[in-house]
């Protein structure tokens, strides 16, 4: 899963920034305040939105993996994550044990991720969290409900369209099936 465009991900950022959950960001950040330090990776990072958000919320010591398949963004990092302690790395992120990148970590995030990946895909996500002792952040993830204002008449074939695309396989297997219905 790559291809997406630099300027559409700094396009959506702010709307991402609110989104999220600061109340998660912080529960996160207190119980990673007992070690001092935080070993982190984010999953599929992107243009690093996710930590830029993230950073300033966690204790300072910070040491972050970003790991993406898109070769391409992973050369814009150093510019947009200024003071930052980071490595850039290249993964295929549909073999998260193959790929390593949990091992040793405190702290794995990502942000609109998990609606593209499949069932089984985040039960090996677990498990490997569960086994490094890590704190799971995961934030901007679609459900499958889309409410429009005011209602139009074609909202709900707009609905089912995005739902139906949800479900395709993205390299993850095929992706949302439990929480995604047609809107029917």
């Amino acid at each position: 899963m790559s291809g997406f465009s630099a300027d559409w991900l700094a396009l959506r950022e702010p709307a991402d920034a609110a989104a999220r959950s600061s109340a998660l960001a912080q529960r996160a950040s207190v119980i990673l305040a007992a070690a001092g330090h935080v070993r982190a990776v984010d999953l599929a990072t992107g243009t690093g939105s996710n930590v830029r958000y993230l950073a300033p919320l966690l204790p300072p010591e910070q040491e972050w993996l970003l790991a993406d398949e898109d070769e391409r963004l992973l050369h814009l990092l150093p510019g947009r994550l200024p003071g930052l302690r980071f490595d850039a790395r290249r993964v295929d992120l549909s073999n998260l044990d193959a790929a390593g990148v949990i091992d040793g970590r405190m702290l794995v995030t990502a942000s609109a991720l998990l609606d593209l990946v499949s069932e089984p895909w985040v039960a090996s996500l677990a498990a490997l969290a569960a086994r490094a002792g890590a704190v799971v952040l995961m934030a901007l993830s679609y459900n499958g409900q889309i409410e429009c204002w005011p209602g139009e008449p074609e909202d709900n074939g707009v609905r089912q369209l995005v739902n139906r695309h949800q479900r395709t396989n993205k390299g993850f297997g095929a992706a949302g099936t439990s929480a995604i219905s047609d809107g029917s």
